[in-house]
């Protein structure tokens, strides 16, 4: 089992074992495989959107399958025609609130496999807020 709690003073999630937590959990057998990181790349095509009370969670927070929809407009209808998600990965950095403005990267790194990363700009650096794959 992975556990992960969120440090209340940076809301930055933070592994137990980290902390100084132990969690001991119950294998059933019947787990999911720890996702692995998305290491950020140069990523090629650009876009900026700003967060909006209609993408909001009950916590105030960019609801995650938001994060999706942002991915999915990147693309143009005509793409969407021809190709469905098959997969995705979704790498949760930092909460989004609204009116934050959040500037994506993005690329096709090889056949049918979109990577986007998103940051925004947090005392004069950027910031990143999530990473993410779609595979078509």
């Amino acid at each position: 089992s992975l556990w992960v709690l969120m440090d209340l003073n940076t809301r930055k999630m933070v592994l137990p074992g980290k902390s100084g937590l132990d969690f001991t959990g119950i294998e059933r057998g019947n787990e999911l495989a720890v996702p692995g990181s998305l290491a950020p790349v140069k990523l090629e095509g650009k876009d900026t959107r700003t967060v909006r009370y209609c993408e909001l969670d009950l916590n105030g927070h960019m609801s995650n399958t938001r994060y999706l929809d942002w991915m999915e407009d990147l693309l143009p209808s005509s793409f969407h025609e021809n190709h469905s998600p098959r997969e995705f990965t979704v790498c949760y950095l930092s909460e989004s609130r609204e009116g934050q403005t959040l500037d994506m990267s993005w690329d096709f790194l090889e056949d049918g496999m979109l990577q986007v990363d998103a940051h925004r700009n947090a005392e004069e650096k950027a910031e990143r807020v999530f990473s993410a794959r779609f595979l078509f």
